[in-house]
C-alpha cells in the first residue's frame, strides 16, 4: 500500500522539479523529502526521478504514477470536504477551466464575487479550447468548467447555466442594417470566419449552412472569438457569434449584430464537472454569479435565457 504523505512529497517533488523547492514548498527539510522518495521507490520497484542538469525529472514509470496520485489526491480531498464540509468551509483551491471568450466578458465578474464570497479559497482560472478543457475536468486538473455542452462525454456531467444563440455580425461599414438575404449574391461574395474547424461551434455553423443550401464562396477558420472580431471590424469578412461575446463591440458601434431568422445557431452552455463528483455550497454560488453576469452581457433582441439552479439532488419525499 502506499503512503499517502510519501505520495504527497511525490507530488510535489514532480511539481517543483526540485527536492529543495519541495522541501520549502512543504515546510521540511532536503533530508525528508530525499528520504520519502527513496522509500516510496523502493516500495515500488522502481526509479521515480532522474536528475537532468538541476532539475529532478520523471521516468517513464513515475509519469503513470503521477496521474494516479492525482486522482488519489483529488479524491482524499472529495472525501474529506464529503465527511466534513464545514471543518475547512472557503480554505479549498478551485480551478476553473474557460474559454477565452468567456474569460474576457463575464468570468472576470464572476471571480470577484466568488471571492468575496470565499475570502480564504484560492481560485484559478485555465483557458483553453474545448477539447483542453474537457481532458483537464476529467484528469482532475480542473474542479469544474465553463463550457458549451460536451458531446459523447460519459465520463462527465453537465448543469446547464444558461443558452445563447448565434448571430450574424458585421461591420458598420458594411450596406445590411437588417436580416440579410442569405441568397443575395454580395452577401454571398463576403468571406465567411467561423471559429476553430472541427468544433462544436464550426459545425453548428456548417449544418445551418447546409440547411438553408448557403455556400460561401469564401471561408476562414480561426482559434480565437477575439480574431475573429478583429478581422470583422476592419471589414475583412461575416461571422456568426452570439451577441455577448461582442457586446463591448456592438455597444460602442464598431460591430453591428443581426438576426439570422433561424432557430438553428442555439447552444446550451453549463457547468461540466467528472461523474459523481459531489459539487457543494462554491459551485452553486459559482453557478449562480455566472448567470446573472450573463445575464448583463445580453443585448436587446438577443435575449439569453438562463435554467433553474439544481446542484443537489432533491430527496424522495416519504409515503
Amino acid at each position: 500500500m502506499i503512503d499517502t504523505r510519501k505520495l504527497k512529497v511525490f507530488l510535489t517533488v514532480a511539481d517543483c522539479e526540485s527536492y529543495t523547492a519541495a522541501a520549502r514548498k512543504l515546510s521540511t527539510v532536503q533530508s525528508t523529502i530525499s528520504h520519502a522518495i527513496h522509500d516510496l521507490e523502493e516500495d515500488l520497484g522502481c526509479s521515480l526521478f532522474q536528475k537532468i542538469g538541476k532539475r529532478m525529472v520523471l521516468t517513464d514509470e513515475a509519469v503513470s504514477l503521477l496521474d494516479y496520485g492525482k486522482k488519489i489526491e483529488s479524491l482524499m480531498e472529495e472525501a474529506r470536504e464529503a465527511v466534513n464540509p464545514t471543518c475547512h468551509w472557503g480554505k479549498r483551491r478551485f480551478t476553473i477551466g474557460a474559454s477565452l471568450s468567456a474569460s474576457l466578458t463575464f468570468i472576470p465578474e464572476v471571480l470577484r464575487e466568488l471571492n468575496e464570497c470565499f475570502p480564504k479559497c484560492t481560485t484559478s482560472v485555465v483557458t483553453g479550447n474545448a477539447p483542453e478543457i474537457m481532458t483537464g475536468v476529467r484528469s482532475g486538473h480542473l474542479d469544474i468548467a465553463i463550457s458549451l455542452e460536451p458531446e459523447h462525454e460519459p465520463q462527465l456531467d453537465f448543469k446547464p447555466v444558461f443558452c445563447d444563440e448565434m448571430c450574424w455580425v458585421l461591420s458598420p461599414l458594411m450596406p445590411w442594417t437588417e436580416k440579410p438575404d442569405m441568397n443575395d449574391v454580395a452577401f454571398k461574395s463576403q468571406r465567411f470566419i467561423t471559429f476553430c474547424q472541427d468544433s462544436y461551434t464550426c459545425r453548428l455553423v456548417e449544418s445551418f449552412f447546409k440547411k438553408y443550401r448557403f455556400t460561401p464562396q469564401s471561408l476562414t477558420y480561426m482559434g480565437s472569438m477575439e480574431a475573429i472580431k478583429a478581422f470583422v471590424k476592419l471589414g475583412q469578412g461575416v461571422s456568426l457569434m452570439p451577441a455577448w461575446v461582442a457586446k463591448e463591440e456592438i455597444d460602442s458601434g464598431c460591430l453591428r449584430a443581426l438576426p439570422t431568422g433561424s432557430d438553428d445557431l442555439k447552444r446550451r452552455w453549463g457547468i461540466t464537472h467528472r461523474k459523481g463528483q459531489l459539487l457543494g455550497d462554491m459551485e452553486e454560488t459559482f453557478w449562480r454569479l455566472c448567470q446573472a453576469s450573463i445575464h448583463n452581457k445580453s443585448i436587446e433582441g438577443y435575449p439569453i435565457k438562463t435554467f433553474p439552479i439544481k446542484i443537489y439532488e432533491q430527496p424522495v419525499a416519504e409515503i
